[in-house]
């Protein structure tokens, strides 16, 4: 993030052109996709299971190479491997296998790695969410108690690119209000995260934008700031006036164009019901 005269600009951190991808030779996951990402937001990744979350974020880490296009990481390809792009990229997949050792042992290991590693963070997360540092068998421990590590490691490395694939996965109601507590508190202003996950109110008060996949679509990108300014959402007893209306007790959740400038909280789950339910809104 740049700032001058107090006005706020970001620079595209993360530059995706016409890119695809596919595990199938006849079929791909991802198909001609193009997005920026830019330095110092927060990006919620959203879409069906199917449509390429996880290969996206393993794109973007390098770990599969795009079949066709153009991937930039702040300047660089990450499928040339240069340990200064690596460096300032750390992506936690949903399922992944902690090896036998302690948790010392462990941090040591992979801190060694990153050079913005900051042990004082880590000591504060692991603390929060009540995590025995002195674990002698960490790969013995529970899903959630597995998650609760990776994120504290994630967050105290220090990259300037976080990719979580659902990572409150396994995780109860307070351990989630923890986990968005260490992101606002330790996440600094240059550092981009995108999250996935099936859990939008998990996020909904930590975005800046939205990534919604959709297969066979237009990937739909925007910041929350542009979708207040168009559209509005509330609950109504009728749908006059909606763009995209579904039932509920009250009558129908609706979204309908913000003509009026009316300042109402959006609603990531209707919003993510409209674009991608079959007559959706964009």
């Amino acid at each position: 993030m740049v700032q001058h005269n107090n006005i706020k600009t970001y620079m595209a951190m993360v530059e995706l052109k016409n890119v695809s991808f596919g595990y199938n030779p006849n079929k791909n996951v991802i198909e001609n996709l193009s997005l920026n990402l830019e330095e110092g937001r927060f990006y919620g990744l959203l879409g069906k299971n199917g449509t390429g979350k996880t290969t996206l974020m393993k794109i973007i880490s390098g770990i599969h190479f795009a079949k066709e296009g153009y991937v930039n990481i702040d300047g660089n390809n990450p499928r040339d491997r240069k340990l200064e792009t690596l460096q300032e990229i750390f992506m936690m997949p949903a399922d992944f296998t902690i090896p036998k050792m302690s948790l010392e042992k462990y941090v040591s290991l992979y801190s060694s790695f990153y050079p913005k590693f900051n042990k004082d963070i880590l000591d504060d997360c692991l603390d929060n969410f009540e995590i025995n540092k002195k674990i002698a068998s960490i790969d013995k421990l529970s899903l959630g108690e597995k998650h609760k590590i990776a994120v504290s490691l994630a967050i105290s490395f220090g990259t300037k690119l976080i990719l979580f694939d659902e990572a409150a996965n396994g995780m109860d109601i307070p351990t989630r209000k923890m986990f968005r507590k260490m992101l606002m508190k330790h996440i600094r202003e240059d550092q981009t995260v995108v999250l996935s996950t099936h859990v939008v109110q998990d996020i909904e008060n930590l975005l800046t934008d939205i990534i919604v996949l959709r297969k066979g679509q237009k990937t739909f990108i925007s910041s929350l700031d542009d979708i207040r300014s168009k559209y509005s959402f509330g609950i109504q007893s009728n749908e006059e006036g909606a763009i995209y209306s579904e039932p509920c007790a009250e009558g129908y959740r609706v979204i309908y164009n913000n003509t009026y400038n009316d300042d109402t909280e959006v609603s990531l789950e209707l919003l993510f019901n409209a674009l991608t339910k079959e007559g959706g809104i964009l």
